[in-house]
């Protein structure tokens, strides 16, 4: 047993643990992985909702979308406290970090319907990728792709990634340029249409 409506599970690196969101009762079960004699040996208090995760590459920090509170949780692993949130402008619907450690990709966005007056209805949505920098949540590069997005993912060892977007009816591909060198500011995104 784990938290309340455990809705995502993730391996450490080193398979020695499993990290579990727990929805309802906003926090991550980090779960000792023992075959059969598996339990909970920690848990971590986040934002409100918690859902997808991802570990640096170090395997010293996991990162918590907080649905809800429309940021990411940064939580150090050895302490198991979450140590600060990195705020988005939207909702998030998916994020990954970058083959680096030193960027989050997040894609974001939000959509609302009208009805009324009479027969009418009217429907609207705004959407966008964004690299942000790990350090101090600063935005490095931006495309809007004017969708919200439902996951993320990326192909691994890459800096290919996609997310699909139900309101879009599709999927959106796109290609990371990060910096080409330690302290080098430029980042870019490319969409793969």
């Amino acid at each position: 047993p784990v938290g309340t409506f455990p809705v995502r599970a993730l391996f450490s690196d080193d398979d020695a643990e499993i990290y579990v969101t727990n929805r309802d009762s906003d926090q991550v079960s980090i779960v000792a992985n023992q075959g059969g004699a598996s339990s909970v040996t920690g848990t971590v208090f986040v934002g409100d909702y918690p859902f997808e995760m991802e570990v640096s590459p170090d395997g010293q920090t996991l990162y918590v979308l907080n649905f809800n509170d429309d940021t990411i949780g940064v939580v150090d692993l050895a302490t198991e406290v979450m140590t600060r949130t990195i705020p988005r402008p939207d909702r998030c619907g998916g994020f990954r970090l970058d083959e680096t450690g030193q960027f989050i990709l997040a894609a974001t966005g939000n959509s609302s319907v009208a009805i009324g007056p009479g027969p009418r209805v009217s429907f609207s949505a705004s959407g966008e990728l964004t690299a942000i920098f790990e350090g101090d949540g600063s935005q490095a590069a931006q495309v809007d792709v004017g969708v919200p997005a439902s996951m993320m993912t990326s192909l691994s060892g890459t800096s290919i990634g996609a997310f699909p977007s139900p309101l879009g009816d599709g999927v959106f591909f796109f290609d990371f340029d990060g910096p080409l060198a330690a302290g080098d500011g430029g980042a870019a995104l490319h969409p793969m249409l």
